[in-house]
């Protein structure tokens, strides 16, 4: 597998739709949790990650060629690495603390779950592949 496969252009722009949608919802879910005390938009804000990186990256596997688990794998490292590194770079702004906090063990260990979520639906995308159209028809 060659790097340039799973950095590519289309790999990123998938994320760059992925890292907004997953800081709007953690910050709006944990703003209610915090504001309503109700203990199911906790849990909310604890699946909506894994949920998120499920379905984006389900949608970006399913489009593609390459299916191999080595593939899904790195793909879910870069984008954790990228989500890392952008979350580090809102922290102060947005949250006033270091940009140091992002790479504590809890925000890491948890990122496992999001790679869980990675990896499954590159399965799922590859037993179920998208019907590609051809000028004869569907594939």
């Amino acid at each position: 597998m060659k790097f340039r496969a799973f950095l590519s252009g289309r790999s990123l722009l998938w994320w760059l739709g992925l890292f907004p949608t997953l800081f709007m919802a953690s910050v709006m879910l944990y703003v209610a949790a915090v504001a309503t005390g109700l203990p199911a938009y906790f849990l909310a804000a604890q699946l909506a990650g894994p949920l998120l990186f499920f379905l984006f990256a389900w949608l970006y596997f399913r489009g593609l060629e390459i299916q191999t688990y080595a593939f899904h794998f790195a793909t879910g490292v870069m984008w954790i690495a990228l989500t890392l590194v952008g979350y580090a770079l809102l922290m102060k702004p947005v949250y006033g603390v270091s940009w140091q906090d992002v790479f504590g063990i809890e925000t890491l260990s948890g990122q496992g779950a999001n790679l869980v979520a990675v990896l499954v639906a590159g399965f799922v995308a590859k037993r179920h592949p998208r019907k590609m159209r051809t000028p004869e028809g569907l594939v």
